[in-house]
């Protein structure tokens, strides 16, 4: 039963992500979202875990001291994830932007995640709320943080017929100006505010 449960999710997320990557202007990234959810590392072992009302990744690390192999498979094969755009020194970890695409790709992800799990509770402000709870503690760059919370608190506020690619593009490179290209948090004085959003 579990298998068909979560052959169910899976499809109906890829579902919402591809509508919304369209509604954002991305559609082949939408088309091609998460395919390795289909290989047998991320699939037989997100059976094993599921729950239905939040990500087998979360159940897993409950059972395995915190390590989640789905993740570790997934994140680095899927450029709209923050794990794969971190870089590793002896010295401290460097952390680059999510490109332009990839960041709307993440856009469609946070909402149409947010509507698979939150079922009929779910809302754009509390997918807005989640990515905003969350994301201080990502390794993500602040560029990103800021350009997603962005993107949702539009969409949330005029729908998807304001973000034309040409104002999401002019949002996107604005800050880029703002933050620098990469990042480095030092091993010596590890802190995650390096990567707070700017006011």
């Amino acid at each position: 039963m579990k298998f068909f449960k979560h052959l169910f999710t899976v499809i109906k997320h890829k579902h919402y992500v591809f509508l919304n990557a369209c509604r954002l202007h991305i559609p082949f990234l939408g088309f091609k979202h998460d395919f390795t959810k289909f290989h047998p590392t991320e699939f037989f072992r997100s059976v094993k875990y599921f729950a239905g009302d939040k990500s087998p990744t979360i159940v897993e690390r409950e059972y395995n001291d915190g390590i989640s192999k789905i993740t570790l498979h997934h994140t680095l094969r899927n450029k709209h994830h923050w794990h794969a755009h971190v870089d590793f020194l002896p010295s401290g970890i460097i952390i680059a932007p999510i490109d332009y695409r990839h960041s709307l790709e993440y856009v469609a992800d946070i909402l149409s995640a947010s509507k698979v799990y939150m079922k009929k509770n779910y809302t754009i402000h509390k997918a807005y709320e989640y990515f905003y709870k969350e994301c201080p503690h990502y390794l993500m760059h602040p560029l990103n943080k800021e350009f997603i919370l962005w993107c949702v608190s539009e969409i949330e506020e005029c729908g998807f017929k304001k973000m034309k690619k040409k104002y999401t593009k002019n949002k996107y490179n604005e800050l880029v100006n703002k933050y620098p290209k990469s990042m480095f948090i030092s091993f010596d004085n590890f802190s995650l505010s390096i990567l707070n959003i700017k006011e």
